[in-house]
C-alpha cells in the first residue's frame, strides 16, 4: 500500500479520535453549567422565600417581604385563619381553614357569590387535594372540599396585582399538608362532630 495513503489514514484516525473526545468532554463541561445554573437558581429562589408551618396541619412557602399573622378565632369551628401582607403594596391574602357542611365547591362558590360569567375558573391542587381556582377580575379564590372540611385560599390585592399574584400562586402551589400538631385540628382532620360554622344553602 502506498505510504501516503497509510499515513493519511493514520493522521485521519488521530483526528477523529481527538475530535471525538473533544465532543465528549465539552458535553460534560455543557450538562455541568446546566446543573450548575439549575443548583443556582433554585438556592436564588430559596432565599427569596420563607415557610410557615401551621400547628392545623399544612406548611407553605411565601416571599420573604411578606408577613403571616395568624388570629386565634373564637369560632370552635375554624381550625386556621391567616392573613398575608406585603411590606410594598396594599391587600392581603387570607387563608381559612373550617368545618362545613357544603357538599360541592359550587355550593361554596355560588353562596359566595362567585362564579358569575365574568369569572375565569382553573381546576388545580391545593396540597394533594382537588380544587378550583376562581377570578373576577379583582380578586382571586382557591377552595377546597375535603369530607366537611373546608379550605379557603383568597387573594384581595388593593395595587399591583401582578406582584401580589406571583405571591399568591408560589403560596397555592407549595402548599402541603402534614399532621396537626393541635388537638383541635387533628379532631378536624379525621372528622369532628362540631356544629357547621357555614350552612349549605338549598339550590333548586
Amino acid at each position: 500500500m502506498n505510504k501516503n495513503v497509510i499515513y493519511g489514514l493514520i493522521v485521519g484516525a488521530v483526528v477523529a479520535v481527538g475530535g471525538f473526545y473533544f465532543f465528549t468532554r465539552s458535553s460534560k463541561h455543557v450538562g455541568s453549567f446546566k446543573d450548575n445554573a439549575s443548583v443556582k437558581s433554585a438556592e436564588a429562589d430559596s432565599s427569596q422565600t420563607k415557610e410557615f408551618q401551621d400547628p392545623a396541619g399544612f406548611k407553605f412557602s411565601y416571599p420573604k417581604d411578606y408577613v403571616v399573622s395568624s388570629e386565634a378565632p373564637n369560632d370552635p369551628n375554624i381550625y386556621s385563619s391567616l392573613t398575608i401582607t406585603s411590606k410594598k403594596n396594599k391587600g392581603q391574602i387570607s387563608i381559612l381553614i373550617l368545618q362545613s357542611t357544603l357538599s360541592s365547591l359550587t355550593a361554596y362558590f355560588k353562596q359566595s357569590g362567585l362564579g358569575t360569567s365574568s369569572t375565569t375558573s382553573a381546576d388545580l391542587k391545593l396540597g394533594d387535594l382537588s380544587a378550583k381556582q376562581l377570578d373576577d377580575g379583582v380578586n382571586v379564590t382557591t377552595a377546597a372540599l375535603d369530607s366537611n372540611i373546608l379550605y379557603v385560599v383568597k387573594l384581595s390585592p388593593e395595587e399591583n396585582k401582578t406582584e401580589w399574584l406571583d405571591a399568591y400562586q408560589k403560596i397555592v402551589s407549595s402548599l402541603t399538608f402534614q399532621a396537626p400538631t393541635s388537638p383541635a385540628a387533628g379532631a378536624a382532620a379525621v372528622g369532628s362532630d362540631v356544629g357547621p360554622d357555614i350552612q349549605e344553602e338549598t339550590i333548586q
